[in-house]
């Protein structure tokens, strides 16, 4: 991974909500929430609060780019 890769995830908070993950990838929020709940992409719960890790989404995200 380049060092401009890696360093992408920096313009966000170090957890993001599932709205914000929604307008990365451009899909709906419901969309996503269904993608969180099936663990899609990495997710953890703080009770009922969904919450993304930012560093852990974007690896997720080059991955998925990589395949392709």
């Amino acid at each position: 991974m380049s060092q401009a890769q890696d360093k992408k995830h920096e313009n966000y908070p170090r957890l993001m909500t599932i709205p914000e993950v929604a307008k990365i990838l451009r899909i709906g929020e419901a969309r996503a929430y269904e993608y969180a709940r099936q663990r899609i992409f990495p997710v953890f719960y703080l009770g009922r609060r969904v919450r993304v890790p930012t560093k852990q989404f974007f690896e997720w995200l080059d991955q998925q780019a990589d395949r392709g």
